[in-house]
């Protein structure tokens, strides 16, 4: 696993982006082009990057942990082994920055409006995901690929959830329930496509198929002697954690980085009507 030194460094240059693309509904049309330039800037720098690693090859062991009772710790497995051409990871990560880019260019003078609190956070998600996979297959740095993903950007997510939802008039309980829905929504992307990458050798942090025994909360689970362990890998290591442990940590951590802005919201649009 990458230290967490060098992820924290990282999460300025993943993170940024989604930050853009959250406040980005509210902008008009001049502001949309900015924003779109920036990121056009951002993705050929980082395609330049690339030429710096040409005639160069990497290799990354893609890890997946599990919290191992015994240790009390994360115990990290090393779910696949990637090898790539130097220069292929910062040319993803630049294609990454392209395509939203391009769609908010295209979409500049599309009417200022409220982002939707479940389905705009559910399409970056999809994005943030999309990349976390093929810088995966791409072997870029290990903490360049735990900068990203679904995880990591919910945490900027959430503020604007809450300020989202108190526009809307909503209450704290509305924010709980687009939580919930974005949660479940989140977490059966992931889990649909882990079934599909744990079946076909797929090669992701996805992919569990490499793991024969691990220790969790619920046991000690040993998949070698099974005729076909596939199904149960995906099961016990994917489906399982990612509803029951992922969907409320989405749910706690939401309210809890989400109601600060919902209340200071609630206050400046209640204070608009007087």
């Amino acid at each position: 696993m990458p230290d967490l030194l060098s992820t924290l460094l990282i999460l300025p240059l993943t993170l940024g982006p989604v930050v853009l693309m959250l406040a980005v509904p509210r902008f008009a049309t001049r502001a949309r082009v900015t924003v779109s330039g920036v990121l056009a800037v951002y993705a050929g720098m980082l395609a330049l990057l690339s030429l710096y690693f040409l005639g160069t090859n990497r290799q990354l062991d893609v890890i997946n942990p599990f919290f191992d009772p015994n240790q009390w710790k994360p115990e990290p497995f090393v779910v696949a082994n990637v090898e790539a051409p130097g220069w292929l990871w910062p040319l993803t990560m630049s294609i990454a920055m392209v395509v939203p880019a391009m769609l908010l260019f295209l979409r500049r003078r599309i009417e200022t409006r409220l982002p939707h609190p479940v389905w705009h956070p559910f399409l970056l998600t999809v994005w943030t995901f999309a990349t976390r996979l093929s810088l995966e297959l791409s072997a870029a740095p290990a903490p360049v690929t735990w900068a990203v993903g679904v995880t990591i950007p919910m945490l900027v997510m959430f503020p604007f959830m809450g300020a989202w939802v108190a526009e809307r008039g909503g209450s704290i309980r509305s924010l709980a329930i687009s939580l919930l829905l974005l949660g479940l929504a989140q977490r059966t992307l992931v889990v649909s496509f882990a079934y599909f990458a744990n079946v076909n050798d797929w090669g992701t942090h996805l992919d569990v198929s490499a793991i024969q025994q691990v220790d969790l909360l619920l046991g000690h689970r040993d998949f070698s002697g099974l005729e076909d362990p596939s199904f149960e890998q995906w099961k016990t290591l994917i489906l399982i954690p990612q509803y029951m442990l992922f969907v409320p940590a989405t749910v706690i951590f939401g309210l809890l980085l989400g109601i600060p802005p919902f209340l200071a919201r609630r206050r400046k649009v209640a204070a608009a009507r007087r």
